[in-house]
């Protein structure tokens, strides 16, 4: 049984081939199957062990649902749409609809539609309260006011505007030819002052030109 599950003789030719004596190499293999053997032997499973394992098997296999057992319960599929345990807790409980209003409690109250209709606080927020209308004009105030008609043959807003715009224009050209007379005024005045300049010089040189012809004349009469 030893050569069987362990061979001896190719152990003990390869001690030999490590210089091991032929007898030593023939004892150190038969003592080596030995001890695998024995190894062998604990870690197998004995007929009582079989015994034990096929009777838990069975007794499991008895607590296991068969075929016909499950025909009856519901599939994956089914349960896909169906709520689970997290829904559950996020609905309201029947203590937590106690305090709420009923159906009728509601029938004689304003809907959606109603209230989108009324003015809401922003609207309001913006109209003008009793006491700004106080100080405004009334009716009767306003009855012998002029009327649109009596106002329609009146100078607008825009007529306004546009003859100040006008008159602005006129008076900024009046401004201008008025510098512009006055520069022309200072240029004749300078023009009168050089010509009265260089005819003074000119009247100068005529009474030096003559001044010295009638001294050369004199001159030339007493030699």
């Amino acid at each position: 049984m030893a050569a069987e599950m362990f061979d001896t003789l190719a152990f003990s030719k390869r001690l030999q081939a490590g210089k091991v004596p032929a007898a030593q190499a023939d004892a150190h293999a038969s003592a080596q199957a030995e001890l695998v053997i024995a190894y062998l032997l604990r870690q197998a499973a004995t007929k009582q062990d079989l015994e034990q394992l096929e009777a838990r098997i069975t007794a499991a296999l008895d607590q296991m649902a068969t075929k016909a057992d499950l025909e009856g319960m519901a599939t994956k599929a089914d349960l896909d749409g169906m709520a689970t345990k997290a829904d559950l807790e996020r609905m309201a409980s029947k203590a937590d609809l106690e305090g709420m209003a009923t159906k009728a409690d509601l029938d004689g109250m304003a809907t959606k539609g109603d209230l989108e209709r009324m003015a809401t606080k922003a609207d309001l927020d913006g109209m003008a309260a009793k006491s700004d209308l106080e100080g405004m004009a009334t009716k009767g105030d306003l009855e012998g006011m002029a009327s649109k008609g009596d106002l329609e043959g009146m100078a607008t807003k825009a007529d306004l505007e546009k003859m100040a715009a006008a008159i602005r224009k006129e008076l900024a050209d009046l401004a201008e030819r008025t510098v512009t007379e006055e520069k022309l005024m200072l240029l004749l005045d300078l023009r009168d002052k050089r010509m009265t300049i260089r005819l003074g010089g000119m009247i100068l040189a005529a009474v030096v030109a003559v001044s010295t012809f009638m001294r050369f004349m004199q001159f030339s009469v007493g030699g």
